[in-house]
Parts: C-alpha cells; structure tokens; sequence
C-alpha cells in the first residue's frame, strides 16, 4: 500500500512539473488544439523553452511596426555611436542587423549570408540618410571587421530580448516607427520598406 502510495504521488509531481504548457503571442494561457491552429510559419515564431522548471512554447509575431519612443531612439543610437565609434545624423534612418551565435558555426550559416549580400551593400552604400550597423550579441565576435560586438548587452536588452536565431533586424525612423522582423528574412524586405513605406 505504501510503495502505491509513492507511485501515485511520483506520478502527481512528474505531471504538475513536467506537463507542456502553450501561449498566445499575448502570454496568455491557450490550449494546444488552440496553438497548433494559430501556428503558421509566416506570421509567429514558435519560442521553445525547457528545462528543470518549465515547459513551454509560445507564438512570437514575426513581424511588427510600433510608434517610435524617442527616448528609445535616443538611448540606441547613443550606444550606436559607442560601440561602432561613428556618428549617427539625428535625421538618419537605422537599421540593425542582429544575430545571436549560433550553437555550432559553421561555413554558409545565416549570419556569413547576410554580412555578404552585395545587393544590400550596394543600396545602402547609395543611402546617405541610412546608418547601418550589423551587431552580434555580447560575446560573439563575428570575423567580418563590419560587424559590431554588443559589447555592454543593451542593444540586445532594449531590442532584441527573445534569442531567436538565425537574424533579427529593426529600422527605427527619425520621428514616426520602429519595424522589427525576428527570425530568418529576407534583404530585400529591409530596401522595400525604406523605399516604399518610408518615401513620405
């Protein structure tokens, strides 16, 4: 009777503290037949998390445009010019670049792509209202002399908060939006945002 009473509570604590829990891009509590129907590539990103204590996926938007906080542009662009040693025009449009190292490097990973798109080098280098910066996350140094460490870890504080790999980037207007796209992407959305959305 003893040794059942001991599976039976075992079997309570692997249950409470082992049981997967899902979550809307809200943070808010849904059920599984609920995420897998939210679930589309294209808009969420699914964020894993796992270990002794918890066991979650939640959906993560892809993609999202907010009103500018001043002050966030202001305390970015000052760490900008910190880290890269170069001025920023309070008039200029930033993009950041930013990636996380990945679990193994390897030749041809998301970060060797990005760094060495001469199509994307050639449309900001015609962009004097444009300061680029390709930043990696504090502790990962990056061969390219292009790309910049995030050296105190407030980039990726003020920004980039959730690791997602494989790039993340941002373009923060002088007065108006910040567009933030996390997780794989393409170049060419970042030229067509500029040069479309942003014209006016």
């Amino acid at each position: 009777m003893r040794i059942f009473t001991l599976v039976i509570v075992f079997l309570f604590i692997t249950d409470c503290f082992g049981q997967k829990k899902y979550y809307d891009r809200f943070h808010n509590e849904i059920s599984k037949k609920e995420f897998n129907l939210q679930k589309d590539s294209r808009r969420y990103i699914v964020q894993k998390i796992k270990n002794d204590s918890l066991n979650y996926e939640k959906l993560l938007s892809r993609s999202n445009v907010t009103r500018l906080n001043k002050e966030l542009r202001l305390k970015v662009a000052k760490e900008l010019e910190l880290i890269s040693g170069s001025k920023i025009d309070s008039t200029n449009i930033i993009i950041i670049n930013f990636y996380f190292k990945p679990p193994k490097e390897y030749k041809g990973s998301c970060i060797d792509h990005y760094t060495s798109d001469k199509s994307y080098k050639r449309f900001i280098k015609k962009r004097a209202d444009v300061s680029q910066y390709f930043i990696t996350e504090k502790g990962y140094q990056y061969k390219r002399k292009e790309v910049i460490e995030d050296k105190n870890g407030l980039i990726r504080a003020l920004l980039f908060r959730d690791r997602i790999p494989c790039g993340n980037y941002v373009i923060i207007t002088p007065k108006k939006y910040l567009f933030k796209t996390i997780g794989e992407y393409r170049q060419s959305e970042i030229s067509f945002i500029i040069e479309n959305e942003l014209k006016n």
